[in-house]
């Protein structure tokens, strides 16, 4: 029994660290995805005359990440990233298909996952078709709807539930006045990182099943409600041992949003979301037979941009962002299984599969959390020859727990509510048409709530050159 209690204790500890990397090598990934994607993304002016052509290339990525975990050990990594494309569109037609050949290199015991060296999976990580209707090119009137299909990046809504590479088929409608979006699809088993990280293979043997559906009011050129829902159901069906006690993973959700995105003025805009989550999650396998209980767990965003005329030449915009998600005072860990829900007991504790800004060094999940962001981008110099596409990225985070008696994605010691801050800075840098820098760069300062041994700053630094043919 002292064996049993001393290996529960020793994961307690060790299993936050686990959850920590997992978390930043996800956050980094698909931060790194939807910058690529800004840059390949196809002309919105293209005409339907203009639109039949064929387009191929090679993105080579050559990165450098090194990152302070939750029991302050530096992780280093060295990463090769190729991916060869290729994408024809022909009167309303488009096809894309995407070959990745990624490479990481960690020093010794640095490993994210703990089987060091690998070759990233899958090959084949996006392949699929899109049809859209003359009225969607502006080759005609009428209605204007469009279907896809295959293996993609799916971002619902603003990513706060799902954002994340899917088989799936996804389309939509879009009238005078309303747009609607459905979609199901399924986790590819492989290349996908799971919320919970003491499931066993969590992060190379991932699946759940996903639908959902959007409506949308665009009727007004200022505001754009918007409610959806989305529900995942747990396919993995993992039963393992977990530090030698028999324990079951199952972690069923739905998610029904209200929210808005819209300008109250020329220069001020904003986007607002209030996500409610329920549905059903098995119960901490330590501290006695599981149960499935209930989930009843909420989140907040919104998210102000202000872009003075006078800034516009430099691009220049400056950001609030405030996010909050609802925690559970009976779980040791706000996503684990173990040291999970108690028995008896909804489950208060906010997860979901989406991305949101937490910043790079902490970037803690949404359970139990209250993020504050300060933002501002510019181009420094817009008419400089050689720095003209030189964009300055900064953020300040402020960091507290919503309950202090509740679990974060982050040790906390549940007496004290202020986690701490953090500032980001990142530059991104087009030297060349085909060669791009990218340089991001964290500290996080903790505050009351960090524990001894989690309370020493940690750092994040990722530098990374790309070319593309």
């Amino acid at each position: 029994m002292r064996s049993l209690v001393f290996v529960a204790l020793l994961l307690a500890f060790a299993a936050p660290a686990w959850a920590q990397t997992a978390r930043q090598l996800r956050s980094i990934d698909q931060e790194l995805e939807q910058l690529e994607m800004a840059r390949r993304a196809p002309r919105a002016d293209w005409t339907l005359g203009e639109g039949a052509r064929t387009t191929w290339g090679v993105y080579t990525t050559f990165s450098f990440l090194a990152v302070d975990d939750d029991l302050s050990n530096t992780r280093i990594l060295r990463q090769v990233d190729s991916k060869i494309w290729g994408q024809a569109f022909w009167n309303g037609h488009e096809v894309f298909g995407r070959l990745r050949l990624s490479y990481r290199d960690f020093n010794s015991g640095d490993s994210f996952n703990g089987r060091g060296d690998d070759l990233a999976e899958p090959l084949g990580d996006r392949y699929w078709y899109r049809y859209r209707s003359p009225a969607a090119l502006g080759a005609e009137d009428g209605l204007n709807w469009w279907i896809q299909a295959g293996r993609q990046y799916i971002q619902w809504e603003q990513g706060v539930v799902l954002s994340q590479a899917l088989y799936a088929v996804q389309g939509g409608l879009h009238g005078r006045n309303f747009a609607f979006r459905g979609l199901i699809g399924r986790t590819p088993k492989t290349g996908t990182i799971d919320f919970d990280s003491s499931r066993p293979q969590f992060d190379q043997q991932t699946d759940r099943v996903w639908w959902g559906a959007l409506l949308e009011y665009t009727g007004s050129t200022r505001h754009k409600p918007f409610i959806y829902f989305l529900d995942q159901t747990d396919e993995n069906g993992t039963m393992a041992l977990f530090g030698g006690v028999p324990t079951v993973w199952i972690y069923d959700s739905s998610y029904a949003a209200i929210g808005s995105n819209g300008s109250f003025s020329g220069v001020t805009y904003y986007r607002a979301e209030l996500i409610y989550e329920w549905g059903t999650g098995a119960s901490d396998s330590l501290a006695g037979a599981q149960t499935l209980e209930d989930i009843s767990a909420w989140a907040l965003r919104f998210n102000i941009v202000f872009i003075p005329h006078n800034w516009r030449p430099r691009q220049g915009r400056f950001e609030i962002e405030l996010l909050i998600g609802s925690g559970d005072d009976d779980r040791g860990q706000s996503a684990f299984t173990p040291f999970g829900n108690t028995s008896g007991t909804d489950d208060n504790s906010f997860n979901a599969f989406g991305y949101v800004n937490t910043g790079y060094a902490l970037s803690p999940a949404l359970a139990n959390l209250i993020s504050l962001r300060f933002g501002y981008s510019t181009i420094p110099v817009p008419k400089s020859h050689k720095f003209g596409k030189l964009q300055l990225l900064l953020d300040f985070f402020i960091f507290s727990t919503l309950d202090s008696n509740a679990a974060t994605s982050v040790p906390t010691n549940r007496t004290d509510s202020f986690i701490g801050v953090e500032f980001d800075v990142a530059l991104t840098w087009e030297i060349l048409s085909d060669l791009y820098f990218d340089l991001r760069y964290g500290v996080f300062f903790p505050g009351d709530a960090m524990p001894a041994g989690f309370d020493d700053p940690r750092h994040f630094f990722y530098v990374g050159v790309s070319y593309a043919f």
